[in-house]
């Protein structure tokens, strides 16, 4: 099955969401509707997207949640039978587990299996990690027993899937409205978030200047959608600004970050530009 490469590699809802959407609803700006705002995550200590996974509700995905029950004789074979069985069916498969170190790298608790070839035998699957990468790997139902889920399954007794496929939709498109409201509502406000900062150890504020770089791109994918240009906003100064690698103070620099950030929410939201 065709994965769209995704903007956002940082946060697993909003990554997966980018990823198994259909190419049409990219060309019709309906995602465009999301990843307008950002908020402070207080379980990982960030900055991040929203959770993205709720916008499902509109009815385009058809969604269906199973447990695999785990015993000493279950044969992974049967495992494998039950998982292809969906994928040639049009579904992608989202695997829960918990976090998992795989050549010596540490993985968020998601899986996103995608495809099966026969020919070697391999499920193909995207997973996510700490660094804010997506590593894509292939592996037998074997080798994924013994170097991924057997910790996981020795502790739950069973597998956790959501197969999720979209279904086609009429009428879906770019809500001016929605997305200006989101701008809008998007800001962070106030002294707390410079509270939040001083809190923030180096990997969350890392994760953090990630999560405006990835905000900004998707900033810009929207502005060209509605054939708008990038002097528009201000857009420039932030993208010179947030590639620049210079800043030693880390923290300062993501205060400067936020602060731009806000910036653009506030001039999106008034413009009148965006209508279509």
């Amino acid at each position: 099955m065709i994965v769209n490469l995704p903007t956002i590699q940082s946060n697993v809802d909003s990554s997966l969401c980018q990823m198994i959407i259909p190419k049409t609803f990219y060309d019709n700006g309906w995602i465009y509707n999301f990843f307008c705002k950002l908020y402070y995550d207080k379980g990982i200590g960030a900055i991040t997207f929203e959770n993205y996974h709720t916008f499902f509700n509109e009815g385009t995905l058809l969604k269906r949640y199973f447990e695999y029950p785990w015993r000493t004789d279950t044969d992974l074979k049967d495992v494998l039978r039950f998982l292809v069985s969906y994928l040639k069916r049009g579904y992608f498969i989202q695997n829960y587990l918990e976090d998992f170190i795989y050549n010596g790298k540490t993985y968020k608790p998601c899986l996103l299996f995608y495809d099966y070839d026969e020919t070697a035998g391999q499920l193909k699957f995207f997973c996510w990690g700490y660094d804010n990468q997506i590593q894509s790997i292939s592996m037998t139902i074997e080798e994924l027993f013994a170097d991924i889920q057997k910790a996981n399954i020795a502790r739950e007794k069973k597998f956790r899937f959501d197969m999720k496929r979209f279904v086609k939709q009429e009428g879906l498109g770019y809500k001016n409205d929605l997305v200006k409201r989101q701008f809008k509502e998007g800001k962070l406000r106030g002294i707390k978030f410079i509270y939040h900062v001083e809190k923030m150890n180096v990997r969350q504020v890392e994760i953090s200047i990630c999560t405006f770089r990835e905000w900004f791109e998707v900033f810009q994918q929207r502005l060209k959608f509605l054939g708008q240009s990038e002097e528009l906003h201000g857009a420039p100064e932030f993208m010179e600004f947030i590639k620049d690698e210079t800043f030693k103070d880390r923290k300062k620099y993501l205060r400067r970050l936020i602060k731009m950030y806000n910036e653009l929410c506030e001039l999106f939201a008034k413009s009148a530009q965006g209508e279509l």
